[in-house]
Formats: C-alpha cells, structure tokens, sequence
C-alpha cells in the first residue's frame, strides 16, 4: 500500500486494501489543503465502525471531530452536531455575531430566539474552516442514522 497507510504502523484491515486506499487518499488531499468527503455505507455488522476507526489512527497529525449517532438521543436537536463541535467551539467567537448566536443558541449555550437552518449551517462552515486554519480537520460520524435530523441536515 502507498500512502499515508504505509507510513503509520497498525494491523490491516484484511480484505479492504481499496477501502483503505480511498480513505489514505482522502486523507492525503487533506494534508495537501483539498476538502474531500467519503461516505460509508453499508448493512450492520460488515465493518463500517472498523474503517472509521482506521481513518481516525491515520488521521493524525490532524484535528478529528467525531460523533456518534445514539438512537436514546434521535429526538435531542442538535445534539449530534454539538458532540461533533464539542472540540472547536472555542472559534465561536470567530464567527460573525448572526452565526454565533444562532448556533451557540442551537446548541443550547446561549438563549435561542429561532433555529435558523442556513445561519447554523454557515456557523457550521465557519466553525470548521476556522479550526482548519490550525490543522486539516477529520470530521467522522458512526452510526449517522441515528444522529438527530437537524444535525444531519433534516428537518
């Protein structure tokens, strides 16, 4: 294997040479300043959590922001993306004041007047180009059909 897999120690992942070469690749244009996304999908019990966690032990020397979609916690707005940012929301001040306040209320530190979907997604941008100006940032979500819908983007 090239790439970032083949620099880090750490066991394979039999059998998922190309899963794992998407993910060094991704992880490789990060280093290099190009964002990227990789979904993966797939039936319970066939390896998803592994190669998240594999991404994770190549990420460094990256930020990783992770969350965890809990079905208990499906009905709680926000709070998959409030366990993602957790980590970064010390750049909230960073923000121009509409965003700030509009996430800082979304997620429960500060008073809400109304949810407002495009100012909490351009807080979320925000957030996350803020803490990339530090270091490239690996943003990993297990379990996403659990994460609450206006974390995920829904309604």
């Amino acid at each position: 294997m090239t790439g970032r897999g083949a620099q880090l120690a750490g066991p394979p992942l039999l059998g998922r040479d190309p899963e794992c070469a998407a993910i060094d690749g991704v992880l490789d244009d990060a280093q290099a300043g190009a964002g990227g996304a990789l979904v993966i999908r797939g039936e319970a019990g066939i390896g998803k959590s592994a190669l998240l966690d594999y991404a994770r032990q190549r990420a460094a020397p990256m930020m990783v922001l992770a969350a965890v979609g809990v079905e208990a916690e499906s009905d709680l707005a926000f709070a998959g993306l409030h366990e993602l940012l957790r980590p970064v929301l010390g750049h909230l001040g960073e923000l121009p004041d509409t965003q700030s306040q509009a996430l800082a209320g979304a997620l429960g530190l500060a008073p809400s007047t109304h949810a407002d979907r495009l100012l909490i997604s351009a807080a979320v941008l925000g957030l996350l180009a803020a803490a990339a100006e530090d270091a490239p940032v690996l943003a990993v979500i297990d379990d996403a059909q659990w994460v609450d819908q206006p974390s995920a983007g829904g309604r």
